[in-house]
C-alpha cells in the first residue's frame, strides 16, 4: 500500500475538518430549533456542544494549513504546539458548557423541573445519533489515512455525541410511553435528570483531551507503546557498534515525535561511521512514527547524557 503524499494528507485532512465542521453547523441550529419547540434544556445543552465543536472547527482549518508548513525564524521548531492548544481550548469550552449546564439543571430541579414535548425530543436524539455516528465514522476513517491526532480527537467526539443522543433517545421514548400513567411531577424531572447524565457522560472526555494536551505544551514524556517501539529498533540499529549507554529524551506535541537520543560511546568513531548510525537511527524511526522529528548526539562521557542537575 503506498503512502499518501503530503499535498493528499493535507487535502483529505482538510476534507475531515470541513465535514465536522458543516455538520456541525447543521445540527446546533436543528438543535435550537428542536429546543425551541420541545422546551427541552437538554436539546439546547447539545446545541451548544454542536456550535462550539463547529467553532472549533473553524480553528482546525486554519490548524491544518499551518501543520503542512516549513519551518521558518519565527517559528523555528515548527507549528506543531498549535494542535494541542486548540484541543486545550476545545477542551476548556465544552468544561465551561457543561459545567453551566448542570448548574441550571440542578436550580430546575430544585424549581420542580419542566415540562417538555418527550416525543419530539425523542425524534430529534435519534436523527442526531444517525448523524453523529456517520460523521464519526467518516472522520475516523480519515484520520487513519493520514495519521492526524485532529481528527481523532473530532472522531472521538461525534462518537460520544452519538452515544448520548442515543441514551437520550431511549429515555425520552420512554418518558413518552408513561405519559398519562403516572404523575406529571415526575415526568417534568426527566429533562433536567437528563442534563445531569450527560454532562456526567460528557465530562471525562474533555478532561482527558485537556490533560494529554497540557502534557504535550509542557513537554512532558507520553509513554505510548509506539515510542518503547521506537527505542527497540533504535537499540537493534546500535546493536553492533561499540556502545556503552543510550539515554532517550522523547516528547509528543501534536502529531510530531521528537527524539533526542544520547548515545554514550565505548571508543572512537570516524565521522563518517557517526553520520551512518545517525542515518540509520533517523531511518527506523520514521519507519514507525513517520511525523518524527529526530536529533541524535554521540558522545565518550556519560555526563553529557546525564539529565541537567543545575538549576536555571
Amino acid at each position: 500500500m503506498m503512502m499518501a503524499t503530503a499535498p493528499v494528507k493535507t487535502r483529505l485532512e482538510r476534507r475531515g475538518v470541513l465535514l465536522s465542521l458543516t455538520v456541525s453547523l447543521g445540527l446546533a441550529a436543528f438543535a435550537f430549533l428542536a429546543a425551541y419547540a420541545s422546551g427541552s434544556a437538554t436539546v439546547l445543552l447539545d446545541g451548544y456542544y454542536s456550535l462550539l465543536t463547529a467553532l472549533c472547527g473553524v480553528g482546525a482549518l486554519r490548524v491544518a494549513v499551518l501543520l503542512r508548513r516549513p519551518d521558518n525564524p519565527h517559528y523555528p521548531f515548527g507549528y506543531a504546539g498549535f494542535e494541542p492548544l486548540l484541543n486545550v481550548v476545545r477542551g476548556c469550552l465544552v468544561l465551561g458548557v457543561t459545567l453551566y449546564a448542570s448548574a441550571d439543571a440542578v436550580a430546575v430541579l430544585a424549581g420542580g423541573g419542566q415540562s417538555v414535548a418527550n416525543l419530539s425530543v425523542a425524534l430529534y436524539a435519534l436523527l442526531t445519533a444517525s448523524a453523529c455516528f456517520f460523521v464519526s465514522a467518516r472522520v475516523g476513517r480519515l484520520a487513519d489515512a493520514v495519521n492526524s491526532p485532529l481528527l481523532k480527537v473530532d472522531s472521538q467526539s461525534w462518537r460520544v455525541d452519538g452515544v448520548i443522543s442515543l441514551a437520550i433517545f431511549l429515555a425520552f421514548v420512554g418518558a413518552g410511553s408513561l405519559t398519562g400513567r403516572i404523575d406529571p411531577m415526575y415526568l417534568a424531572l426527566i429533562d433536567p435528570l437528563m442534563v445531569l447524565a450527560l454532562s456526567l457522560l460528557t465530562l471525562p472526555v474533555p478532561l482527558k483531551i485537556v490533560k494529554s494536551s497540557v502534557k504535550q505544551l509542557v513537554g512532558a514524556a507520553s509513554g505510548c507503546e509506539r515510542e518503547a517501539f521506537v527505542l527497540q529498533r533504535i537499540e537493534e540499529v546500535l546493536g553492533e557498534s561499540p556502545t556503552l549507554d543510550v539515554v532517550p529524551r522523547i516528547t509528543r506535541l501534536g502529531r510530531e515525535l521528537y527524539l533526542n537520543i544520547y548515545v554514550v560511546l565505548e571508543e572512537d568513531l570516524r565521522i563518517a561511521e557517526l553520520d551512518e548510525l545517525r542515518g540509520k537511527i533517523s531511518t527506523v524511526c520514521r519507519e514507525v512514527e513517520p511525523h518524527s522529528i529526530v536529533d541524535v548526539l554521540f558522545t565518550r562521557q556519560a555526563r553529557w547524557a546525564a539529565p541537567e542537575t543545575t538549576v536555571r
